[in-house]
């Protein structure tokens, strides 16, 4: 990223020099938010959250295991 901003300010003119240090400075900034985030769960590790106040099918299942 260093040699890619030097190599455009020296092929710039002096007045956009303002202009170009400010774009690569929100560039690494954003890099550094999007790295030091936290990264969100996958949708497999959430568990779904039983349906009703009973459990919903929690019940059927429990059934089934302990009749086997």
């Amino acid at each position: 990223m260093e040699e890619l901003l030097f190599c455009y300010l020296q092929l710039n003119d002096r007045t956009v020099h303002k202009d170009i240090l400010r774009t690569f400075t929100d560039t690494v900034a954003a890099l550094r938010r999007r790295h030091m985030a936290p990264k969100p769960k996958s949708r497999r590790t959430r568990r779904r959250q039983p349906k009703g106040d009973d459990g919903g099918n929690v019940g059927e299942v429990e059934q089934t295991v302990a009749s086997s």
